[in-house]
């Protein structure tokens, strides 16, 4: 999580107690970043060694998210091959960042929520595969076991027939 290293600790605080409930899976890294400062900004991004990377921040006069607008700043980004989430708390103004991430919100704890959220599906989605797993063994152990009952009742009709035609 990359977030303003001159902010109050509130914004560290606001996203991380959306996480509170999957801190058992998300491991959150915070990364305290000078927001001013495209160069440090996009050498937080290069720098990250993650899964999903959260950038946020908290809202502000709109010539401070002119950082995001940076070239060096916008190619990091895209370049991650990660999962990527902003909160950067600006509701009326869109920046290369938001078009670029899989999920854009208006607040760090949006963003938070929005992971929360993303775990809790994705752990649903994993209980059910493992039930569907539980009855597709079944079904295979069923359609084992039919094979073997058809290969039986075929190897009987066929010697019946066999006796049948032999006699005649």
């Amino acid at each position: 999580m990359i977030y303003p290293s001159g902010s109050a600790a509130s914004i560290l605080s606001e996203f991380s107690q959306q996480l509170q409930d999957v801190l058992d899976i998300v491991q959150v890294q915070p990364v305290p970043v000078n927001m001013a400062s495209a160069e440090a900004l996009a050498k937080a991004i290069r720098d990250a060694r993650c899964d999903l990377l959260a950038i946020v921040r908290g809202g502000g006069d709109s010539l401070e998210f002119a950082v995001f607008e940076y070239p060096s700043v916008v190619s990091e980004l895209a370049a991650k091959p990660v999962y990527r989430v902003t909160g950067i708390g600006h509701a009326d103004t869109k920046t290369p960042l938001d078009l670029i991430c899989e999920c854009s919100v208006d607040t760090p704890t949006a963003a938070g929520a929005y992971i929360r959220n993303a775990v809790f599906r994705y752990r649903q989605e994993a209980a059910q595969a493992v039930q569907l797993a539980a009855k597709l063994r079944k079904t295979q152990r069923y359609l084992q076991w039919l094979t073997v009952a058809c290969t039986v009742l075929l190897v009987l009709a066929l010697g019946f027939l066999l006796l049948h035609f032999y006699r005649r």
